[in-house]
């Protein structure tokens, strides 16, 4: 057993901390500086090169560890990243675009913004999903409760570092409604990773629910307009308590994962 994994082992909550704090210093590049807004392109260019060096540390130290974040992929984990891949495709603002009450940003680059929604996805999974969750499955190794309290406890970590953006403008009620539908996403990725061992999976998701929702982002959307309407409201609705329920319920089985190795 080599030291990553020792470490790993020993102070599982405290190594947890310190991977987030790092990565969150990582991902705080600011949209203005001394006053001056950064040009766009910039901001996305570097966002894209730290997110994915901050992919390939996880997935090194993933690997030291002996976490196997790549593995094969069982037919088990089929269900579970159908119905979370439901509730992240229903992120987009398709009723919205349909209407017409939701247009395309003229001047917008689609191509960049793509790229910059994948390396959110991939960089944020590998760091909660890939490295995080594992580390809390270390710490409740021996809680019949293990899988869904290490989902949780990810989860947890993962909203809460949303609480940065008061810091960048949005208001405490934003930031409040980010903090909890986060959460739940968290828990909801953590469950797919759990499922799955392959943080490819989770990554792909949050990527697809990120391409929907930043869509209409004041800093970094190429959409605009009014995408809450009473039949989006009701249909996420019905599908994320939905959702809620069948990984509530897939997790609270006393069967244990055999993930982490």
């Amino acid at each position: 057993m080599n030291n990553a994994r020792k470490n790993a082992e020993k102070s599982p909550v405290l190594t947890a901390i310190i991977v987030v704090l790092f990565s969150v210093a990582a991902f705080s590049l600011p949209v203005s500086f001394s006053g001056k807004t950064v040009p766009m392109a910039l901001y996305y260019s570097v966002q894209i090169g730290v997110r994915a060096l901050v992919s390939v540390i996880c997935a090194i130290y993933a690997h030291r560890c002996g976490f196997g974040i790549f593995s094969h992929v069982k037919k088990t984990a089929v269900l579970p990243f159908t119905v979370a891949f439901l509730v992240c495709v229903n992120n987009f603002p398709f009723i919205g675009v349909f209407s017409g009450n939701v247009v395309y940003k003229s001047g917008e680059s689609a191509i960049i913004f793509i790229l910059y929604c994948l390396s959110v996805g991939v960089s944020e999974e590998f760091v909660f999903r890939g490295v995080i969750l594992p580390l809390f499955l270390l710490k409740f190794e021996k809680n019949p409760r293990r899988d869904f309290l290490a989902a949780l406890c990810s989860a947890a970590l993962f909203s809460l570092c949303h609480l940065g953006n008061l810091f960048g403008g949005a208001s405490i009620g934003e930031t409040a409604l980010q903090v909890g539908y986060t959460f739940l996403t968290g828990a909801m990725f953590g469950a797919v990773m759990i499922y799955s061992a392959n943080v490819i999976l989770p990554s792909f998701l949050h990527f697809v629910y990120d391409l929907g929702g930043l869509s209409l982002s004041y800093k970094v959307g190429i959409l605009e307009g009014q995408a809450w309407d009473t039949a989006t409201v009701i249909m996420t609705a019905v599908i994320g308590v939905a959702a809620l329920v069948y990984f509530c319920v897939k997790l609270l089985k006393k069967n244990q994962s055999k993930y982490p190795r």
